[in-house]
């Protein structure tokens, strides 16, 4: 009997102890923990934080790829200006051998 009495002391006990007020309607256990407005606006500002840091993340990575992609284009643009350039050396040397041996069969 008296091990029911004190278990339920305990749980009263607690449940004072977890609920936002006293038995004055005080709120002082409810200031030490922090209200549940204070905890849900802490959440969303802790959630909206991670949000913004992974819209960050996200706008970093596109940003990445872009100038990945405009380099390798300018790489690749690059690269084809020299073909081009080459191919042209390369037609002007075969003209020029066509006319020597044109010249050399004279």
């Amino acid at each position: 009997m008296f091990s029911k009495k004190s278990s339920r002391r305990k749980s009263n006990f607690r449940n004072w102890m977890n609920s936002g007020t006293n038995s004055y309607g005080s709120t002082e256990n409810a200031s030490r923990r922090g209200s549940d407005y204070e905890r849900k606006h802490l959440t969303r500002r802790i959630g909206s934080s991670i949000k913004n840091k992974l819209q960050c993340i996200v706008v970093d990575h596109l940003v990445k790829k872009f100038k990945e992609k405009q380099e390798y284009q300018s790489l690749h643009d690059s690269k084809l200006f020299f073909l081009r350039q080459q191919y042209r050396i390369i037609e002007e040397l075969r003209d020029l051998l066509a006319k020597v041996k044109i010249g050399r069969s004279l």
